[in-house]
């Protein structure tokens, strides 16, 4: 009988991994879910890297790519997401380095300036660009490079 319980909970857990990356703090909750704790839920981890169901390193990779191609965060949101994930902080950096193109990074802070500069509400360009500031911190931009983008844009 325990053979089957593990069996189900082995096929269910693949199948979370296979659906999309996953991190070991995302399996480690599913598996709290489905009510395995402890050495158990180790040897079920420990399982899904020896199959390479999980690895840490493509889902830093994958998540980047995605937060920074269909959310536009910028790198220091990403940064702390993966770090509330749990994920080492080498696969961050390396997948931050790996995934998000230096080029393409400015180009999308350009962007998302030219979309929103339209849209702000305020009494002075300082007060808007202030606005501006603040909605690109938020979206996890470096302010260095916003002010390299704002200048090379004149605005």
């Amino acid at each position: 009988m325990i053979f089957l319980a593990e069996r189900s909970i082995i096929s269910k857990i693949e199948y979370y991994c296979v659906y999309r990356e996953r991190c070991v703090s995302e399996v480690k909750k599913k598996l709290r879910e489905l009510g395995v704790f402890g050495t158990s839920a180790q040897a079920f981890i420990e399982y899904l890297h020896e199959e390479n169901f999980l690895n840490e390193e493509r889902f830093a990779q994958e998540y980047t790519h995605a937060k920074f191609a269909m959310k536009h965060w910028g790198r220091n949101k990403i940064r702390q997401h993966l770090k509330e994930k749990k994920v080492p902080v080498i696969f961050i950096d390396e997948a931050l380095l790996t995934e998000i193109d230096e080029e393409e990074y400015l180009a999308k802070i350009e962007s998302l300036i030219e979309k929103k500069w339209p849209t702000i509400k305020a009494k002075n360009d300082f007060e808007a660009k202030q606005k501006l500031y603040r909605y690109l911190h938020g979206k996890g931009y470096e302010m260095e490079l916003v002010r390299k983008v704002l200048a090379r844009m004149r605005l």
